[in-house]
């Protein structure tokens, strides 16, 4: 398990909570913090969601290495 910190870094930037980010994705509060904490995976739908939310690429959710930097 491994915390998505630019996920964290981005919902910052934007100025939100993790309830108000939750509901811009709609999900529920829970789910939303086990996929930016890295408890859970998203699905792909999921993924496509949060990206569009924030204006980033999905795929970046299966990329091994962003945490890395």
């Amino acid at each position: 398990m491994k915390e998505r910190i630019w996920l964290r870094k981005k919902r910052e930037k934007a100025g939100l909570t993790i309830l108000e980010a939750s509901r811009l994705t709609e999900l529920s509060k829970q789910g939303y913090w086990f996929i930016e904490s890295g408890r859970r995976d998203p699905s792909v739908h999921t993924a496509m969601r949060i990206a569009k939310a924030f204006s980033f690429e999905w795929t970046i959710f299966f990329d091994k290495n962003i945490n890395k930097c």
